[in-house]
């Protein structure tokens, strides 16, 4: 029940917010509870983010994509649930002291690596660093975005990803 109007809400699978009497998109508010959480990728040269904003076309999960560190920690902080992806090329030592530095945060969220071929052998130790989820960097784009989908279907199960 809206408080505002009086009138029921109605919030569909994918996340889209109707008035129950009239059947009329209801605009979210900031503080909305369904707001869903985004994807937060950090690469030195675009390759993953571009991918997964096309994959993520007509979803409502945003993919913020970033080549700084300290952006993307921020980032996390906006809303609960983000799933934090790493591309390895970009440092593989800064991306796990940034999981590293992240083990105290407020707000919940997911970590995903994407390896290297120079870095197979780190896969065990990047998990017990805080790395949730591993994968190799020959995914194809439609499996890390089902990946991720996955991921944020857990954190949030009433928006489409």
């Amino acid at each position: 029940m809206n408080a505002a109007t009086g009138s029921a809400i109605v919030v569909t699978r994918h996340a889209h917010v109707y008035n129950r009497e009239a059947m009329l998109p209801v605009q979210p508010t900031l503080n909305c509870a369904m707001r869903a959480p985004p994807l937060i990728v950090y690469e030195r040269n675009p390759y993953w983010g571009p991918e997964l904003q096309r994959q993520f076309l007509h979803g409502a999960t945003k993919i913020r994509g970033t080549g700084s560190l300290e952006r993307a920690v921020r980032m996390i902080g906006e809303v609960p649930g983000s799933l934090f992806v790493m591309d390895s090329h970009a440092g593989v030592s800064e991306c796990l002291r940034s999981v590293l530095g992240l083990r105290n945060s407020p707000q919940p969220f997911s970590t995903m690596l994407i390896g290297s071929n120079h870095i197979n052998g780190l896969e065990w130790a990047a998990r017990e660093l805080g790395v949730d989820h591993y994968v190799p960097e020959s995914i194809r784009g439609d499996e890390l975005a089902g990946l991720c989908r996955r991921i944020l279907s857990r954190t949030m199960p009433a928006t489409e990803n």
